[in-house]
């Protein structure tokens, strides 16, 4: 005796669509405009409130999905929202930082400027070996320091610094970039 495990699935999954609009429909949509409003507040930006939104609703469907749900939905949504954004300000504010850090603050000692140099080294590396050769190489940080910078490994830092080396290498070889 064979059984249809085709029509098992496809009657599973209705279900569970049926449950999930349920949950939705119960326990979500009351509150939809106050998640909204809050979501807004936290960002002031319509766009980005909206992506908010449905950043923290897929969360905490995914939650509520292996768990059960806690006790509080709207409270455990709304911190879901607020925890989002805050982890999104904190990866903006370390972007920012390691950007800044890469800028060339101080005048080269010798020869000519080193301005254009790192224009041209910029144009011809890809951005991330680019990033870890400046943190790495010229702000002298550890590989693990650059890579808590660039939010990777200090693994994929080696690795990119290695091959932005091999490639200046390259490129010094075909044409004199150094005067």
């Amino acid at each position: 005796m064979q059984k249809n495990c085709g029509a098992d699935n496809a009657e599973w999954t209705q279900a569970l669509n049926r449950l999930r609009n349920h949950f939705f429909e119960r326990d979500i949509e009351p509150f939809r405009s106050a998640l909204k409003a809050h979501c807004l507040k936290l960002t002031r930006n319509p766009v980005l409130a909206d992506d908010l939104m449905q950043e923290a609703l897929i969360k905490s469907l995914a939650i509520c999905r292996i768990c059960g749900g806690p006790d509080n939905i709207r409270a455990y949504v709304l911190r879901t929202a607020t925890n989002l954004w805050i982890d999104q300000l904190r990866k903006n504010q370390r972007a920012r930082a390691a950007a800044d850090s890469m800028a060339v603050t101080s005048a080269p000692t010798r020869h000519e400027p080193a301005e254009p140099l790192f224009e041209l080294i910029a144009a011809e590396l890809p951005q991330r070996e680019f990033q870890a050769l400046m943190l790495t190489v010229v702000h002298g940080y550890t590989g693990s320091e650059a890579a808590q910078l660039l939010e990777t490994t200090p693994a994929a830092i080696k690795m990119a610094t290695s091959r932005a080396r091999k490639k200046l290498r390259t490129i010094e070889t075909n044409s004199d970039i150094t005067g």
